[in-house]
């Protein structure tokens, strides 16, 4: 028998009971699924390594967004849905200077030794980008926490960046240059025998954690939220998946 957390199992309740929640971009995956979303849904060359079907799955496919918190929200009207060609998600969502989105699910995340954050985005064409970071993903920060993850990337530079800050206060920073930044880009930060890596096409940037895993935050993910060290992400994400590997 699966446990489910009892906050976890309102929600799964709530999302049951509304119709409108069946479009919402959070699925769960039964196993006996996971093949075939991944025959939809391909890594374009990136590393599976057998990881386990994932604890959620973002599919941008939807027109709007809902106003519950207890799924994912808009915090400004800067974000859309457009249907860009070579997207895997029907539609996939368009964020402007000031948009972002919050995974208000993806608090309080406990991480497995074994575990993998897939992103699929794409720059936007016509937007002058400076030469800075932008911020694709990462946990708050919120009240006085600091963020524990986060993957962002200089499109000037051609570079993506991943930092996550580990239970025994090690801080691992990774970073992969000379990205091709002209179409669909898959990343993978990803965990598994004491390594994590920063994963796309094929090619990695590795760092050693050793038994260690990334310390877990009360806050919520944010996808493409501006920080004082980041700006906000500009251009479109039509999958995000998070896999987390208890037991194997």
């Amino acid at each position: 028998m699966t446990f489910y957390p009892p906050i976890l199992l309102v929600l799964l309740l709530t999302l049951r009971e509304t119709t409108a929640a069946v479009a919402i971009v959070r699925s769960w995956v039964p196993s006996r699924r996971v093949q075939d979303i991944s025959r939809r849904f391909p890594h374009d060359g990136s590393h599976d390594n057998g990881f386990c079907g994932p604890s959620f799955r973002f599919l941008y496919n939807r027109t709007t967004m809902s106003d519950d918190r207890s799924v994912p929200s808009l915090a400004t009207n800067s974000a859309r849905f457009v249907q860009p060609a070579g997207s895997v998600g029907g539609t996939a969502l368009l964020l402007g200077r000031d948009g972002f989105l919050t995974i208000w699910t993806m608090s309080y995340i406990t991480f497995a030794n074994r575990f993998k954050f897939m992103l699929r985005f794409k720059l936007q064409e016509d937007f002058e980008y400076q030469d800075r970071l932008y911020n694709l993903l990462g946990d708050g920060p919120c009240g006085n926490y600091t963020s524990k993850y986060r993957i962002s990337i200089n499109p000037v530079k051609r570079e993506v960046y991943a930092d996550v800050t580990l239970r025994n206060r090690a801080m691992i920073n990774l970073a992969l240059s000379d990205v091709r930044l002209d179409d669909w880009i898959v990343v993978e930060l990803e965990a598994e025998r004491g390594q994590i890596r920063l994963v796309i096409d094929n090619r990695e940037s590795t760092g050693y954690i050793g038994a260690s895993t990334i310390k877990s935050s009360p806050c919520p993910m944010e996808i493409g939220k501006e920080l004082s060290t980041a700006a906000g992400f500009v251009g479109y994400i039509d999958v995000l998946a998070f896999h987390n590997c208890f037991g194997n």
